[in-house]
């Protein structure tokens, strides 16, 4: 057994021992005074002495003494040493988890962990081994079982916090591991906060029977943490030309209501500067004034001041031009100039993505418009034939995404007339007109607007799908509205009016912009390019490509990932990626990662719930209550200073009732 102090620096207090023995070296007997009569006639004759002073009352001096060294060693906070520490018991093999997720870098967070990871080497039996392995969403075996004390001491000085969340599974896996080749009994040590968004209370993850688990709790409530938790595009067409609005969503976790400045900088320069307010638990948004779009990726960077927790105060993001998908939109050679006005307009106003517009007779359709386009819609026209016909129909077997809007002139090719109908029959409701009903609201086509919003039309003509028996949207007479047919690999959508306000009152409702939009995204299958990842992430950069591709990492450190195999990246820090081709034939498109907002949440588990859930059943791991390796947390439950404190108070007392005898023997 041995004994610690939290406090070293206070034993420079012992120099106040120095004033008892000034007190008692200085102190002067007093004597009674003698009155006498005058001296006035009499001679002054100097007379002078030399007398040592010395220490004359032992006892009194030496419980003085220690009323000064019990106050300083009581503020030096000292707490007891035990040779078998929580964590490290008599165990043959131990495996040290060492938690290094975002929010353990935190202040005070990772010194307290490091400082009981040391300990727990340090207190290591002859003859054990040990091995420390550190995660977040993924785990690391910094070393294997070992009873080297130096081995395990350097590798744990190569342990970093990361910008990871943090995941107790793959750690425990690795433990099991671990012990499994290792010989004899084993135990587990689990260093962590513990953050709640670590622990979901149903993880797959058990340790085998036999083994123990213990947790060291390095984690604390008193953080002030003001964090990052998002950013949101907001993309517009002006006058001017595209812009992007960008929003920043803020959270606090603790502290006073505060106003704080918000930055926003791309490559490396401050552009704006807005101000948040910020409540204890509340959240915000700040909003900066849109840009004009730059003409390629730019890296972009919200930043506030930093606080307790660093990891959060930055948002990494890219900026860069609208994504587009291009329009090929076929018509007859003859419609009037004004033809499909109500569609061009709605395409025109598209901006995240962008919806370029290219026209062209449906009979003339070529190869290099195919090529160019994302989705083509065929308004009102008869669907080409010949040539043209099969080069359209083999670019929608291909993947192209067709929309077909019939209206009075319009066909379908035989493809798919043969499986939901020819739609020759005209209906007419020229009086009241028929309602329009969403059947399947969950479709993704629907996304972002009600079902209500498309029931606010009415149609006067339409054309009769008999063979439709799935349809999107229909009439209240139960006609098929949209349809969604299969080609081969692409998709085809079916409108059975047109796109014009002759038919129907659809493109005069607020319901008419969306559904186009939408329509041409499910076509092309677009998916928003993110303009941040999070870290943990795994992106795959090409299935096999034909050139090694080189990847700068936030820290500067260049990865290769090889050609002709799967070239997956994983972002294992926050920050900026660049992506490039070794033979430098392609762009370097650049990633963006960002710590996961879960680690921003200061809400936490009790670690022996954590511990209770890691075992499989009453004939499993063996769970110990949990360690206090921290020396904070190992003194705060010893509390000796109390007692230290209530020593001094009954060396008062003797201290009196010992000087108040010596006064009356005097």
């Amino acid at each position: 057994m041995g004994l610690g102090l939290l406090a070293p620096l206070f034993l420079a207090g012992l120099a106040a021992l120095a004033i008892p023995i000034l007190v008692h070296l200085t102190h002067k007997e007093r004597k009674e005074p003698i009155r006498f009569p005058s001296l006035m006639f009499l001679q002054r004759i100097p007379f002078r002495t030399q007398r040592r002073q010395r220490i004359r009352n032992w006892v009194l001096f030496t419980l003085r003494a220690m009323v000064v060294v019990l106050l300083v060693f009581a503020f030096a906070r000292p707490f007891l040493r035990t040779p078998q520490e929580p964590g490290v018991g008599s165990r043959s093999s131990v495996v040290l988890l060492l938690d290094r997720s975002a929010s353990m870098g935190a202040r005070g967070r990772w010194e307290r962990a490091m400082a009981a990871v040391r300990e727990a080497i340090d207190n290591l039996p002859r003859g054990a081994t040990m091995a420390l392995v550190t995660f977040d969403e993924r785990a690391e075996a910094l070393t294997e079982l070992t009873g080297d004390a130096v081995a395990l001491r350097t590798a744990l000085e190569r342990a970093r916090p990361g910008s990871g969340a943090g995941r107790y599974a793959p750690a425990l896996q690795v433990a099991a591991s671990l012990i499994e080749r290792g010989q004899g009994a084993g135990e587990v040590v689990l260093v962590s906060d513990f953050q709640r968004g670590g622990f979901d209370g149903a993880t797959s993850a058990r340790l085998p029977a036999g083994l123990t688990l213990r947790t060291v709790d390095v984690g604390d409530t008193t953080l002030v943490n003001a964090s990052l938790v998002g950013v949101v595009l907001e993309r517009e067409n002006a006058p001017s030309g595209p812009r992007t609005t960008v929003s920043a969503r803020l959270a606090a976790s603790r502290g006073a209501a505060r106003d704080m400045p918000v930055v926003l900088e791309i490559e490396g320069r401050d552009v704006q500067t807005v101000r948040a307010h910020l409540v204890p638990g509340g959240a915000t948004v700040a909003r900066f004034a849109a840009l004009r779009d730059p003409e390629s990726a730019r890296r972009a960077r919200v930043r506030i001041p930093s606080d307790d927790q660093h990891a959060d105060d930055a948002w990494h993001l890219v900026l860069g031009p609208a994504p587009r998908l291009a329009v090929l939109l076929l018509t007859r050679a003859d419609a009037p100039a004004g033809d499909a006005l109500y569609l061009r307009q709605a395409l025109q106003v598209a901006s995240d993505p962008a919806l370029p517009l290219a026209a062209r007779p449906a009979g003339s359709v070529r190869a290099q418009d195919l090529t160019a386009a994302s989705v083509v819609i065929v308004h009102d026209a008869p669907f080409p034939g010949g040539d043209a016909g099969r080069r359209l129909l083999d670019w929608v077997r291909g993947g192209g995404g067709l929309f077909i809007a019939l209206g009075a002139r319009g066909s379908l090719p035989r493809e798919l007339a043969d499986g939901v109908g020819a739609g020759t029959e005209i209906v007419e409701r020229p009086e009241s007109g028929a309602s329009i009903a969403v059947t399947d609201a969950a479709h993704p086509l629907f996304a972002g607007w009600g079902r209500a919003d498309l029931g606010t039309s009415r149609a006067w003509r339409y054309r009769r799908l008999a063979r439709a028996t799935s349809a999107l949207a229909r009439y209240d007479d139960g006609a098929a509205a949209l349809v969604e047919a299969r080609l081969g690999a692409g998709r085809v959508l079916i409108w059975t009016a047109d796109f014009g306000d002759r038919w129907s009152d659809l493109p005069l409702s607020p319901a008419f912009v969306p559904l186009i939009h939408g329509a041409v995204r499910q076509l092309a299958r677009f998916t928003p390019p993110p303009e941040s990842r999070r870290v943990g992430a795994v992106v795959e950069l090409d299935p096999a490509p034909s050139a090694t591709i080189v990847v700068e990492e936030p820290g500067g450190r260049h990865q290769a990932l090889r050609a002709g195999t799967p070239a997956r990246l994983v972002l294992a820090d926050r920050g900026f990626y660049a992506v490039r081709r070794a033979d430098g034939r392609e762009g370097e498109p650049v990633l963006a990662a960002n710590v996961p907002p879960s680690e921003a949440d200061p809400a936490r588990v009790v670690p022996e719930q954590v511990a209770l859930a890691l075992v499989s059943d009453s004939t499993g791991p063996r769970v110990a209550q949990a360690g206090l390796t921290d020396p904070s947390d190992r003194e705060r439950g010893q509390r000796i200073w109390w007692y230290i404190l209530a020593a001094v108070l009954v060396l008062f007392a003797v201290e009196s009732a010992v000087a108040h005898r010596m006064r009356g023997q005097r």
